[in-house]
């Protein structure tokens, strides 16, 4: 598709240009979903690391330990009536999930910790001696 435009540096006539108006409508994805930068997008992910860590130990210190009153908080929750024995394989269930998660945390930021000590250091500048 050409695309005529009007401009006057050319005599005020019709100017057609060989490259198509969608192009230069459309946004790449990548620059439309890029992660935003500066302090905010520190605070940010720093905020969000910390939830992580915040939700899974605050959900394992928050279980209860009798299977009755996990049925009860299920049934006040959801207004549906369990088994004591559903409830004590649901509350496992929610130990098991909480610990894997951190778990997880725990080996992402191992591996974080690794990956920054083996990335190379920068050069010292000239007359400066490696620590």
């Amino acid at each position: 598709m050409l695309r005529v435009e009007n401009r006057r540096d050319h005599g005020g006539g019709a100017v057609v240009s060989a490259e198509t108006c969608c192009r230069k409508s459309i946004p790449r994805p990548a620059a439309r979903l890029a992660p935003p930068a500066g302090r905010g997008a520190a605070v940010a992910r720093a905020a969000g690391e910390a939830a992580a860590w915040a939700l899974p130990a605050a959900g394992l210190a928050l279980i209860p330990k009798c299977p009755f009153c996990v049925a009860a908080y299920v049934a006040l929750i959801t207004g549906v009536g369990i088994s004591a024995a559903a409830a004590s394989h649901l509350r496992t269930a929610a130990i098991v999930l909480c610990v894997a998660l951190l778990c997880c945390l725990a080996a992402r930021q191992t591996c974080r910790i690794i990956l920054a000590r083996r990335s190379p250091r920068p050069a010292p500048f000239p007359g400066e001696r490696h620590r």
